[in-house]
């Protein structure tokens, strides 16, 4: 009997973890996952939604390019994720739309940057296939290889058995995704370099300067620190922030001073070099390198978020961006000029300003039996009343929130004398709230427990005694009720109104 049921549970996990297929894609689960991309030495995986237009669009697209990947040799396989199901994977990988496609190499994630189309994907992915490492035979191909708009890790040495070829190598089998890596391994190109069985690291040209650090040697021991040295070698002095490198400037855990600029790198690089000179400019006199980090961003690309913190109609407008919390701190005079841009910061190290957020006016009196909350004072009328709170955040183009505002008033009325208990209402369209209280659908309900400012969203029905019973169950402060009830606990809870 012990046999039979040891041998149930030993068939049960082998299927579980089995992979099946759709259309010559591997389906992939939280169960299956990991056993998967571990197994595989290449594999590209799609992240998507089924609903997604976008998805079902590419949904042949992805098979035809499988078939014809899994006739490669050796055989290339893909793979997809529906995010709906398996949802701790898209938070994993961070996923933040669909599709998203990575490439794994040993189990590490890396970006997809190519087509969507069939011939595309497998050409794509077939060129992502070759040496980790570029071969550079020459002191030529050495400059040239360089001397790129991307940044460039090159070991130098011809017995890649080495310790320091051995981290190299291995570092560039994980992360050829995220950065180039060359490998000089004849003789010429070592001498004419000065370089012997070292690894060295060379900026972007596009961030060429006299104040950057155009080059560094790796003087670690293992693949960990090589990673972490090219990581904190990518990031210059003044550079571009962009949505593929934000990881980067995240990891140094400092806030970013960005400075929007229209700019087309192909055709305005004395504009973008003067503004980058004069980020330098500032960093260096004033010795903020290790306080900030120092960026430019494309205003065009990103006009919704300067539009979001009030500076999309301004010109060479900047913020401080703290990339930890997310929050922006805005001056009163945002277009850039040294001597404003000098003072601000100047401030901001001294005395951290309050962050930028998005408002209405705060009330100027609160005598309705539902206060009303806007984004400069969330914190005091929600965050820090000793009350327990119930949160009515609403849209006012929302017909269900229209329909349900005067339910919510009818309850705050029979609720008024317990003074242990707010009812608070805000325009979230009009209105920044903490991401935990973020919502797309309106109307959303919360509670937050006068012991926490964590909020506990509601998700019942849109009805008077639901949401009665659900404030009840989770307030912190028990509800005072009816006589009637404490007598008879088996009496609907619509009674305690």
């Amino acid at each position: 009997m012990k046999f039979f049921l040891f041998l149930s549970l030993l068939v049960f996990t082998v299927f579980s973890a089995e992979v099946t297929t759709e259309d010559n894609v591997y389906v992939l689960t939280e169960v299956n996952f990991d056993e998967f991309v571990k197994a595989e030495p290449f594999t590209v995986i799609e992240f998507y939604a089924p609903w997604c237009g976008h998805c079902k669009k590419l949904a042949p697209e992805w098979s035809k390019a499988a078939a014809t990947l899994s006739k490669n040799t050796p055989p290339i396989k893909l793979a997809k994720v529906d995010c709906t199901v398996e949802k701790s994977l898209g938070e994993r990988f961070g996923v933040k739309g669909y599709p998203t496609i990575k490439i794994f190499r040993h189990g590490e994630p890396g970006d997809y940057n190519g087509p969507r189309q069939d011939a595309g994907i497998v050409k794509y992915v077939l060129g992502k296939t070759g040496p980790d490492a570029t071969v550079l035979s020459t002191a030529e191909e050495v400059e040239k290889f360089t001397n790129h708009q991307d940044v460039s890790v090159v070991y130098f040495g011809e017995n890649s058995d080495t310790e320091v070829g051995k981290v190299f190598f291995e570092t560039a089998a994980k992360h050829r995704e995220q950065f180039r890596f060359g490998h000089a391994n004849t003789k010429e190109a070592i001498e004419k370099s000065g370089f012997k069985d070292q690894i060295v690291f060379f900026q972007s040209n596009r961030y060429a300067s006299k104040l950057e650090k155009n080059q560094a040697t790796f003087e670690g021991t293992s693949s960990a620190e090589l990673v972490t040295f090219i990581e904190a070698n990518a990031v210059p002095i003044a550079g571009e922030f962009t949505p593929h490198n934000q990881h980067l400037y995240r990891r140094s855990k400092k806030p970013l001073l960005r400075l929007f600029i229209d700019f087309d790198w192909e055709k305005d690089m004395k504009r973008i070099n003067y503004y980058l000179n004069r980020l330098r400019k500032l960093a260096t006199e004033n010795e903020w390198t290790k306080d900030l980090s120092f960026a430019i961003s494309n205003k065009k690309a990103t006009i919704k978020e300067l539009a979001a913190v009030g500076l999309d109609k301004v010109k060479d407008a900047f913020f401080i961006h703290d990339l930890e919390s997310d929050q922006k701190y805005v001056s009163e005079d945002a277009s850039f000029n040294l001597e404003s841009v000098k003072k601000y910061v100047q401030d901001f190290l001294k005395t951290k300003p309050d962050p930028y957020v998005k408002s209405e006016p705060i009330p100027t009196s609160q005598d309705g039996d539902i206060k009303v909350a806007v984004g400069k004072n969330f914190k005091s009328v929600v965050l820090d009343s000793d009350d327990d709170v119930v949160l009515f955040s609403h849209s006012p183009t929302s017909t269900p929130a229209k329909n349900f505002a005067p339910k919510l008033e009818e309850l705050a009325k029979k609720l008024r004398k317990v003074k242990t208990l707010t009812f608070v209402k805000i325009d979230g369209i009009a209105n920044e709230v903490p991401k935990e209280f973020s919502t797309n659908s309106y109307p959303t309900l919360f509670v937050v427990p006068a012991n926490t400012d964590k909020p506990i969203k509601y998700t019942g029905k849109l009805e008077v005694n639901d949401l009665f019973k659900f404030i009840k169950n989770n307030v912190h402060h028990p509800l005072p009720l009816k006589k009637q009830h404490q007598e008879s606990k088996d009496k609907d809870d619509d009674n305690d109104l």
